[in-house]
């Protein structure tokens, strides 16, 4: 009980659920560290980025902890609104939900050239400090707003 497989490749070895969770939560932080040291760097679009990558992480380590096991991709907006923000509605939340979104539209933006009318930009050229400031207090807000839900006992934690 509260087992999930390894990775979404092997069937084979199965670990607590408690221990992805876990494992989410610490890289979300290091990831938020990463794009801190980064931006300092004047390195805006891989901070910005490393943000994106964060407030993924910690809000799939609430939806391993809410048992919500089915994440193989990286825009996971749409199963935290449905999932863990239709049950606990909140001002809080719906914040989270709102900067989720806007952290997946660099997805993409942050790592790859785009297309833009007749020209190609790259990514570096792309975002400046605002973006990267922004996207750090996006990034932040989300890490310290889900540390409150990982922090509460799972039904199974209070139950004697």
């Amino acid at each position: 009980m509260g087992t999930v497989c390894a990775d979404a490749f092997s069937p084979v070895k199965e670990i607590r659920r408690v221990d992805y969770q876990e494992s989410f939560e610490s890289t979300a932080k290091a990831e938020l560290g990463v794009a801190r040291r980064l931006a300092a760097q004047g390195d805006y679009w891989s901070a910005v980025y490393h943000c994106q990558q964060a407030a993924e992480k910690m809000t799939k380590a609430v939806l391993f902890k809410n048992r919500i096991i089915e994440m193989k991709e990286h825009v996971i907006s749409g199963l935290f609104s449905s999932r863990i923000l239709r049950q606990r509605r909140s001002k809080e939340l719906t914040r989270v939900y709102r900067y989720l979104v806007r952290l997946e539209s660099h997805i993409n933006k942050a790592r790859y050239p785009v297309r833009e009318a007749d020209e190609i930009i790259p990514p570096m050229e792309r975002y400046g400090a605002r973006d990267a400031a922004d996207a750090i207090a996006q990034a932040e807000f989300i890490i310290v707003t889900l540390q409150k839900l990982l922090d509460e006992p799972t039904p199974s934690e209070t139950a004697i």
